[in-house]
């Protein structure tokens, strides 16, 4: 059995492009539902009144979550490659 904890491969730069669009596309949905959830008529028919805001506010909070993780993540490995 072979251990590769000395053998580790830094992902390739497409990977990396793909998965920070990727990150930045889901952010832009959480936000845009929040949106649509809290400032527009949208949903009005779908969604109970009283469950329309907190909702909205779940999402809001998890696409700014999603938002803060992405940057974390870019400088850690932007820092690594300074290196």
């Amino acid at each position: 059995m072979s251990d590769n904890k000395g053998n580790e491969q830094k992902p390739n730069k497409s990977k990396i492009i793909i998965s920070y669009s990727m990150g930045i596309l889901m952010i832009c949905i959480y936000l845009g539902i929040a949106c649509l959830l809290g400032f527009t008529t949208f949903f009005d028919g779908s969604i109970f009144a009283k469950y329309k805001y907190p909702i909205a506010i779940i999402f809001l909070l998890y696409g700014l979550f999603r938002a803060y993780r992405l940057v974390r993540i870019s400088k850690k490995s932007g820092s690594e490659d300074e290196v």
